[in-house]
């Protein structure tokens, strides 16, 4: 039986770690591109989680949904109703505008035809005039009133109250990834205001500051990206700062910017609402990924809905460096006993997914007896390996250092993950002894060690095989290259590093490899002949008929679940 080192002193004191991080250039060299859309004036776009994003038309009074998948652009007008919508988000699969002239706020929901019709959310006073909006992981939504200075907060019933007020013509407003900070631009001074809650109160702080130009600041509207950094648009550029105030990037536009909204197909490119219509232009960060529809597959294995009764905390910070905070979702039965635990780690080929993706297997692994703690980490576009493998072993020792608090046995915790995520579980196994894969400075005295493994079809082969050839011949359409950095012959050490069957010894743990027979199962047998060389445990189950990612789908997500529920039971420490 594994024995992990526990000190609850650091518990108490351990602040989270900090270290330095260099930014990559955050914009694309293509510069800003026009969509062929004709605009009166566009305004405050929101973001659906995939393809398409609403942007309203405050002087034609219309909502134009814009598909941006592929090469040609669709849009079309959804609503019949003519409103000036002054600014949207979204979440949930609902639409948040704010109806400027109507003093109001309005809701509507696009992917369920039987409820289409607009609905009034809240109604201000005839001199309050909503102007920018923002959805907040309490369910609340933000709103800034720039002729009264203040800022709204309104919930899930209309009701609304002041949460900040004092602030010149507040406008633009977003909210960080875990929503402990929220940041209010002004359209006189150009300051960025940062708003944080203690108890039930909302203070604020000076967060940066817009330069001014011949025609003044004109702050306006903001958006977060997954890392935390702040974007603001005022007079004549977006400015970005990071989540300490440090300005990291600004650019220029050719026409007066309006509003920002970071989405798209890959969730990596930034829509600019301008006095000339919408612009976007790639960018070297994420989205953040609005809450999924829960109305949707309600009745499905796959479906974002727990079943039965569980404890869940949303968003909790787990690490954290330069500012930007990792999150997780933790998940686990509604009871008191200490249960075995689940790092859950996304798959999307190290450049793309989130954790909201795995949110469906989230809910059934904790319905079947588990502490689930349902992983975020930074992508390739945002840090190059191994800053993926300091989080997602940040994120074991944070939970087992939280093994009271959250309900969890320290000495049965396993790691599962979907393709890049299953590589990434079984890096995690196999090099726990390598430093260079720790997060620097973060809870020292706390192992990362785990006590088994689930690989979902994941490659652990990376120094040679396909993925260094991919890397070899394609170069810049291969992940491997964006991940690593370069080919295997430009940076070999870092394929080295990132390496799996090089690394298995005899102290990984139990590693079950699960696969589809359409997909590739024989990408799991040299570790697992590795691995029965050596004398360890492990086990591959293959799907008959079952694809690549089939582990979230609704016909095989509960065979998946009840295949790793029977390895950990088989395989776990006993408590």
């Amino acid at each position: 039986m594994r024995s992990h080192l526990l000190c609850w002193a650091v518990l108490l004191i351990s602040p989270l770690a900090t270290s330095s991080t260099t930014f990559a250039e955050l914009f694309s060299p293509d510069g800003p591109q026009k969509l062929d859309i004709p605009f009166e004036l566009a305004d405050g776009a929101c973001w659906s989680g995939s393809g398409t994003i609403f942007v309203p038309d405050v002087k034609a009074k219309k909502l134009l949904a814009i598909q941006t998948n592929g090469k040609e652009l669709k849009s079309w007008s959804p609503l019949k109703e003519p409103i000036g919508i002054s600014g949207t988000t979204y979440s949930g699969g609902v639409i948040y505008a704010a109806d400027n002239r109507g003093h109001r706020i309005i809701t509507w929901t696009p992917n369920r035809p039987k409820s289409r019709a607009i609905r009034t959310l809240t109604t201000f006073a005839d001199d309050q005039r909503p102007n920018d909006l923002a959805y907040h992981p309490s369910g609340e939504v933000f709103v800034t009133m720039t002729g009264q200075g203040q800022v709204f907060a309104v919930d899930a019933t209309g009701q609304h109250r002041v949460i900040a007020e004092g602030i010149s013509r507040p406008n633009g407003i977003a909210i960080s990834p875990s929503g402990n900070a929220v940041y209010v631009s002004s359209v006189s001074t150009g300051a960025i205001w940062k708003l944080t809650q203690v108890a039930d109160q909302w203070t604020k702080s000076r967060f940066a500051q817009l330069d001014e130009t011949p025609d003044g600041f004109r702050g306006d509207g903001m958006t977060c990206d997954r890392g935390g950094n702040v974007y603001c648009t005022g007079a004549d550029s977006v400015t970005v700062f990071s989540p300490t105030g440090e300005r990291i990037d600004k650019l220029s536009l050719p026409h007066r910017p309006i509003n920002v909204v970071l989405g798209g197909a890959d969730a990596r490119e930034l829509f600019i609402s301008t006095f000339d219509g919408l612009y976007r232009i790639g960018v070297n960060a994420y989205a953040v990924s609005p809450q999924p529809d829960t109305a949707k597959n309600a009745d499905t294995g796959a479906s974002v809905v727990a079943k039965t009764e569980l404890k869940s905390w949303f968003d909790v910070p787990y690490y954290q460096i330069d500012g930007r905070e990792m999150l997780m979702d933790i998940h686990r039965p509604n009871d008191d006993e200490n249960r075995p635990a689940i790092v859950l780690v996304h798959g999307g080929g190290w450049l793309k997914g989130d954790k909201k993706k795995f949110r469906a297997l989230a809910f059934r692994l904790a319905e079947a007896g588990y502490v689930v703690a349902n992983t975020e980490y930074r992508l390739g576009y945002e840090a190059k390996f191994p800053a993926a493998l300091h989080d997602c072993n940040a994120a074991t020792k944070f939970i087992r250092s939280n093994a009271q608090k959250y309900g969890l046995n320290p000495n049965q915790i396993a790691a599962a993950g979907g393709s890049a995520g299953g590589h990434i579980v079984a890096l995690m196994g196999a090099g726990d002894k390598e430093t260079s894969l720790q997060p620097p400075n973060f809870l020292s005295e706390i192992s990362s060690e785990l006590d088994a493994v689930i690989v979902m079809a994941g490659p652990t082969e990376i120094e040679t095989g396909s993925v260094a050839e991919r890397s070899r011949k394609a170069k810049t359409g291969s992940n491997a290259y964006y991940w690593l950095g370069g080919t295997t012959s430009e940076v070999p050490d870092q394929y080295a590093l990132a390496d799996v069957i090089n690394k298995i010894d005899g102290t990984m743990p139990p590693t079950l490899f699960i696969t589809g027979s359409k997909d590739n199962p024989a990408r799991d047998a040299k570790a697992i002949e590795q691995m029965k060389s050596k004398g360890l445990v492990t086990k591959q189950v293959i799907h008959e008929e079952a694809t690549h990612g089939h582990w979230n789908r609704p016909d095989w997500i509960m065979t998946v679940v009840e295949d790793i529920d029977a390895f950990l039971q088989a395989e776990l420490p006993k408590p």
